[in-house]
């Protein structure tokens, strides 16, 4: 099985997407999304999703809104990184 590391790289591009157009969606959107299994590995698609919330309010990220809630980040305003 895969790490949560090796998940989250795998279902950040499709996380990100659908959080910047405002929509939210279930674990196993993201399972399907990146291939994997609904039924067995949600979970797991769900604790990446959760390390990829708690790093998007790192500096080094430079996210425009917060992925849990939507509103603007700090860094956002002054990002000069590519999302």
């Amino acid at each position: 099985m895969a790490s949560a590391r090796e998940i989250g790289l795998e279902v950040l591009p499709h996380f990100k997407e659908n959080v910047l157009a405002g929509r939210v969606l279930p674990y196993g959107y993201y399972a399907k999304a990146t291939g994997r299994d609904i039924a067995t590995e949600s979970m797991a698609i769900g604790q990446a999703m959760h390390a990829i919330v708690e790093c998007a309010h790192l500096p080094e990220y430079r996210l425009p809104r917060c992925i849990s809630c939507g509103e603007p980040t700090e860094n956002g305003a002054e990002s000069s990184r590519p999302m």
